[in-house]
């Protein structure tokens, strides 16, 4: 996936799992490679849920949603 343009977490139905949730929506574009086909180029979307591995899976969350927001700074010409 690439040219993402949105990325955003996606809280569960039941209130007692948001604190243990870690998935992500990411929508954007589907890569060249040769692996994409036919699909190449095309809008899609996509849902990541990082394994936590005994770390806290708010701060787990944390760290991927402001890695795509330093990505999309990249992007614009704003790199750190």
């Amino acid at each position: 996936m690439r040219d993402i343009t949105q990325a955003f977490s996606v809280y569960p139905e039941r209130p007692e799992m948001i604190t243990v949730s870690t998935l992500l929506k990411l929508e954007g574009s589907l890569g060249g490679e040769k692996a994409a086909g036919g699909m190449k180029g095309r809008e899609a979307w996509m849902m990541v849920m990082p394994e936590t591995e005994g770390r806290s899976p708010s701060g787990e969350m944390l760290k991927w949603v402001v890695g795509e927001f330093v990505s999309f700074l990249d992007i614009l010409g704003f790199g750190f």
